[in-house]
């Protein structure tokens, strides 16, 4: 009687069970950055070859919400950031703690480099590069012919490499801070700058957005057109280079004077 109502119970499950139905597979298709940018993602990161996957551990460290700021840079184990309002440059710890490093009387902070040498801060305008020691003291190491330093990389023999603006070019300043131009491609404004040991320096055009490339920084040649004004950023990755092409920063630029105009 027993086994009987066991079999019963079996044969009651299964009937039940029977008129479900497996999940049919949904596929969602993801193009272009659009898709992402609409959104936070903070439990995911975007690899390079375009695979979604789980992102590396982020901890927050500091927050002043009414800041924002022009150049960030990791500086042993400290970040750095300048404030876009007055030029300062602070340091900010493991534990969240802040302490000045400097501040610009030029008030505009455009680029900051971490070496084992110190902290080379580019400020404007005119252009100035000034280092800062590791106990603190400041001192102008370069004033270039030009009106911005738009970024900063470590070249040879200790020197630094700069993109400038007004005018546009590629500049080495080498360890005694004794400066000379390497490549001007006729541009207003060089944008952004990057360096590999194996395949050399590439160099983003900021009035033509070019991607230009040296291998023996003696003589540039043009690589690739993005297609847009101003290449902003380029990093170097696995014998490939990424470029960062923007098309009207200008405009966003102008426009807060378009206004004051109309109101005065």
């Amino acid at each position: 009687m027993m086994k009987l109502m066991r079999v019963t119970a079996v044969a009651a499950l299964l009937l039940w069970a029977a008129p479900s139905a497996a999940e049919a597979p949904r596929f969602h298709n993801l193009e272009g950055f659009g898709e992402f940018l609409d959104g936070n993602p903070e439990t995911t990161a975007v690899s390079e070859d375009g695979a979604v996957t789980l992102p590396p551990g982020v901890r927050e460290r500091f927050v002043d919400a009414a800041a924002s700021y022009s150049a960030a840079t990791a500086w042993g184990e400290d970040v750095v950031v300048a404030r876009a309002a007055d030029g300062e440059v602070i340091a900010i710890d493991r534990a969240g703690k802040s302490r000045t490093l400097f501040k610009a009387e030029e008030k505009l902070v455009t680029g900051l480099l971490a070496t084992d040498r110190g902290l080379y801060v580019a400020v404007a305008a005119p252009a100035r590069i000034v280092r800062v020691t590791d106990n603190g003291k400041a001192s102008t190491f370069h004033t270039p012919d030009a009106a911005y330093i738009w970024g900063m990389v470590e070249g040879p023999g200790n020197s630094i490499l700069c993109v400038t603006g007004e005018p546009g070019t590629v500049l080495k300043v080498d360890s005694s801070g004794n400066g000379h131009v390497l490549f001007s491609p006729e541009q207003e404004h060089m944008r952004s700058i990057a360096r590999d040991e194996t395949l050399g320096v590439f160099a983003g055009g900021g009035s033509r957005g070019i991607v230009y490339r040296s291998t023996d920084l003696k003589s540039f040649r043009a690589l690739y057109d993005t297609g847009h004004p101003e290449v902003t950023s380029l990093v170097v990755r696995n014998n490939y280079v990424y470029a960062a092409g923007v098309t009207g920063a200008e405009v966003l630029v102008a426009e807060p004077s378009k206004e004051k105009r109309g109101k005065g």
